[in-house]
């Protein structure tokens, strides 16, 4: 890796990795095909495989030369992008959702002109946090970080997705039996698949 410290470089890899995977629910189903899908819950094991993936194409991807996400944030700031207070805006955005949100279970569902009010908020705080969050995501995905967690979920997309092989038994079956599968598969099942799997877990 040249003259970047190794240790330095798996250290920043790391602290995407300080928080566990937060498991929104179980499963998450849809069609595709005139088929059933859904994506399971990832079990410790495959957890683990994922990040040793991960981090096998985080190391591939640095000696390839793609940039270090806190050196690329650097070179953004120089070009009048500035992640950190594009961050601290999503932050605070998000405080004001929370407040709202607390307002909103505290509403009584008589008093609907307030109920609306707190619902046009929360839908303009939340297109605006979207917005924000695309604008970092788009600018960071040149990163070798961004980049790796991109393998990451297509890794956990191979290993969770499972299809309704049996209705009448509730029998479902693992769409790709490898990884190798997986890469081969030139429909847009993957991609699909892929979003379900990003909106069950937040890494």
């Amino acid at each position: 890796m040249n003259s970047v410290n190794e240790e330095e470089i798996f250290e920043e890899l790391r602290k995407d990795d300080n928080d566990d995977e937060i498991i929104q629910s179980n499963q998450t189903s849809f069609s595709y095909g005139g088929k059933n899908y859904r994506i399971i819950m990832p079990n410790q094991f495959q957890l683990t495989k994922a990040k040793q993936y991960k981090y096998r194409c985080f190391a591939q991807l640095v000696k390839e030369g793609s940039p270090l996400q806190k050196n690329w944030i650097k070179t953004l700031k120089e070009q009048d992008v500035d992640i950190e207070q594009l961050r601290d805006e999503l932050r605070r955005y998000h405080k004001e959702l929370v407040q709202l949100s607390i307002s909103e279970a505290k509403t009584k569902d008589s008093e609907k002109k307030t109920r609306a009010k707190l619902d046009t908020k929360l839908d303009e705080i939340e297109s605006k946090m979207k917005k924000i969050s695309d604008k970092i995501a788009d600018n960071l995905a040149p990163t070798a970080e961004a980049q790796a967690n991109e393998e990451y979920y297509r890794y956990l997309t191979a290993e969770c997705t499972e299809v309704l092989v049996d209705e009448k038994e509730d029998k479902w079956e693992r769409v790709w039996d490898s990884w190798k599968e997986h890469q081969k598969d030139q429909s847009n099942l993957p991609y699909m698949a892929l979003g379900k799997v990003v909106s069950l877990i937040y890494y």
